[in-house]
């Protein structure tokens, strides 16, 4: 959309869903080209919410992040030269944003046949499933899934559809395991690969989760370069037992 007008529908649709005017909301701001707009005119906590076209440099994202309100929401539209919206995406995060939602639209594709895919950022319990007891040296970080940019499941899932079962994914890049989980489910043989240790951990740790809760009886066969920790079992008396 780089050099084109925002369509007047999508700007009247988060007007309307996002800063409504009788409930006291301000207006919608539009930035068409925000790496030459002049945020020293705006005070801290001014704006509401913002529609954003191009890729914010980091001094950008500041700004943007200062002049919004708690809580206010930005729609990143990704430029012509930079169409997966992945560095603007860091950018913003990198600054402190969150990123609630992806879209992806596909221009080029059958209008009868639309190839279009939504689908929301990865649930806290997704994200953190396997992790309870990942270990990083000698210590426990429990219950988490530290990796920043956990892709949901379901869009890994959703790119393999396509891709022969007799196929071997490789992931060069394994973050947090989630194509892995993905070819648990899609029946692919996987090959994941992480220079991080700390990620490889949370990786293999997710992957034998789901491998055991959505393959059962039939579960894949696992090969890692991951020590397996076990917990060491503390010895109890009958005393302890029973509570003497």
């Amino acid at each position: 959309m780089s050099g084109k007008p925002i369509p007047k529908d999508l700007i009247d649709y988060l007007h309307t869903m996002i800063t409504p005017t009788h409930i006291g909301g301000e207006c919608l701001i539009i930035l068409e080209d925000l790496n030459n707009h002049d945020f020293s005119q705006y005070e801290d906590s001014q704006w509401h919410s913002v529609i954003a076209q191009g890729t914010p440099t980091e001094q950008v994202a500041e700004e943007i992040l200062r002049v919004m309100k708690p809580g206010a929401h930005m729609m990143l539209i990704a430029p012509e030269e930079e169409p997966t919206g992945a560095f603007g995406a860091c950018t913003v995060e990198d600054v402190g944003f969150e990123i609630r939602d992806s879209i992806f639209y596909a221009r080029d594709t059958d209008p009868n046949d639309p190839n279009f895919m939504y689908m929301p950022k990865a649930s806290k319990s997704e994200r953190s499933k396997g992790t309870a007891k990942v270990a990083i040296g000698d210590e426990r970080r429990d219950g988490t899934n530290f990796h920043p940019t956990v892709k949901p499941i379901g869009i890994m899932e959703w790119c393999l559809r396509d891709v022969p079962k007799d196929t071997t994914v490789i992931d060069p890049f394994l973050g947090s395991g989630t194509t892995g989980v993905a070819c648990l489910k899609t029946g692919h043989t996987f090959t994941g690969i992480e220079m991080d240790s700390e990620y490889i951990q949370i990786a293999d740790s997710r992957i034998r989760y789901w491998n055991t809760e959505v393959r059962g009886w039939n579960k894949a066969e696992i090969v890692s370069d991951v020590e397996i920790v076990e917990e060491k079992q503390k010895e109890i008396g009958l005393d302890d037992l029973f509570g003497w």
